[in-house]
């Protein structure tokens, strides 16, 4: 994936009133809101990760990343933005499951009336 791969489907990204696009040095960063949720995407161009981190408040909710090892990058960003269309439009919980240290987040986006993971699709 290059720079302008990556643009090009943040151009796309039309379903979001509050998008904002920067370049950091081998990444391109898109921001996306919606009232008190934000949303943080970075790619990384070379080696195709992203890192998406969550927002409520102002205060950091959660981080992750994943890469688009074989999966065409086109999926890969398709993927990332029903996370974020998920987690902006719709109520969020954060739930935390483990034990002791060992402890992690897990944000959850309610439709209708059911709670699932924002990581994956409600069926």
């Amino acid at each position: 994936m290059n720079k302008f791969e990556f643009e090009s489907h943040i151009q796309e990204w039309n379903e979001f009133n509050d998008l904002t696009y920067s370049i950091e040095d081998v990444a391109g960063k898109v921001k996306l809101a919606s009232g008190n949720k934000e949303v943080h995407v970075t790619a990384a161009y070379d080696c195709e990760e992203f890192f998406i981190d969550f927002f409520q408040d102002g205060d950091a909710l959660y981080s992750d990343w994943y890469e688009s090892m074989d999966d065409p990058v086109n999926e890969m960003m398709e993927y990332t933005k029903a996370i974020a269309l998920r987690y902006l439009n719709h109520p969020v919980r954060v739930k935390s499951t483990g034990w002791w240290i060992f402890k992690r987040p897990i944000i959850e986006y309610q439709e209708n009336k059911k709670w699932h993971n924002v990581f994956e699709s409600s069926i």
